[in-house]
């Protein structure tokens, strides 16, 4: 090679996560089925490696490995909110994924803090802990749907009654 160690230089923070057909709520068993919906999440700094498109199956004889979700940011924590985005932009129906866990990851102090080992799983995580988390995110996804309901509705008013031209039929 023609470069030297010097010639390299450190641009940003890259996170990647393994997307595997895997249940994370059952021990990480796999999962298998068709991909009833696979939709990638694009943009600038996040790249899809997979194998994978929609309407394949998942078979149970092979690695779980759907895809390598990567992301690029300037910052560590600006390669967190890009993941978090590229998480909720990847479209999995028919297996269950290891995305909601990479979503727990993202979120979790530890992680952010960098303050954590290989043991990750064993000291942070629980399916129950992934559990509340869903049902935190569906309770404010529900209050701001309630939200935004009730100032549409505001913004709402009935025409008044206007007198038509057209004739009115009589018996």
């Amino acid at each position: 090679m023609s470069l030297e160690q010097s010639d390299l230089q450190i641009d940003g923070h890259a996170i990647e996560l393994r997307v595997c057909a895997e249940d994370p709520l059952n021990d990480f068993l796999p999962s298998v089925g068709r991909l009833d919906r696979y939709r990638i999440p694009s943009g600038a700094g996040i790249r899809v490696d997979d194998g994978y498109s929609e309407g394949m199956e998942v078979p149970i004889f092979y690695d779980p490995l759907l895809a390598k979700l990567v992301v690029h940011g300037a910052t560590r924590a600006e390669a967190i909110q890009k993941m978090k985005a590229a998480i909720a932009d990847y479209e999995v129906e028919g297996v269950s994924t290891t995305l909601p866990f990479g979503r727990f990851v993202m979120d979790h102090p530890a992680f952010n803090s960098a303050d954590f080992d290989t043991n990750f799983i064993k000291h942070y995580y629980t399916p129950e802990l992934l559990l509340e988390n869903r049902q935190a995110g569906a309770a404010v996804a529900a209050k701001l749907a309630l939200h935004l309901h009730l100032s549409q509705k505001r913004n709402l008013r009935v025409a008044k009654q206007v007198a038509s031209r057209w004739p009115t039929r009589t018996k």
